[in-house]
């Protein structure tokens, strides 16, 4: 059986070509800047985000909320979501996510969007863990 390396590529080239939505995303170079705006938006605005996930937990409602400010935040990890950095990409995922839940937080009852908050919350940490753990990422 012999197989024809060279074509095989030309047809995943041809169809990559046709099929430009299935291409993997290009990610751009993890840098010190977008490591140190991850840490900014993060300190401002996870207390916020854990403050909002208590007061929905504790009075079983979802409460009314200026989202503009933690919406303008979380706009600044935009570069940070397509860094080559898995880890850090996540978190910086993550995080925006959570602001997305509270800016539709209408569309849930308060149990699953304080559930929800608590896991983006907590897997938006993920990447300091990794840091003091000293990991490379």
């Amino acid at each position: 059986m012999s197989v024809d390396i060279e074509r095989i590529r030309q047809e995943l080239a041809e169809y990559r070509k046709a099929n430009p939505a299935q291409q993997p995303p290009v990610y751009e170079p993890t840098t010190a800047d977008m490591k140190a705006v991850f840490i900014e938006v993060r300190n401002v605005i996870l207390p916020a985000i854990v403050r909002y996930t208590k007061l929905v937990n504790g009075t079983d409602r979802v409460l009314d909320i200026d989202t503009a400010k933690l919406e303008a935040q979380a706009a600044r990890l935009q570069p940070v979501c397509r860094c080559d950095n898995d880890t850090l990409r996540t978190s910086a995922r993550f995080l925006a996510g959570a602001v997305r839940l509270i800016a539709k937080r209408h569309e849930y009852d308060a149990v699953d969007l304080s559930r929800r908050l608590y896991l983006d919350t907590q897997l938006a940490i993920m990447y300091e863990e990794y840091e003091w753990k000293g990991r490379s990422v």
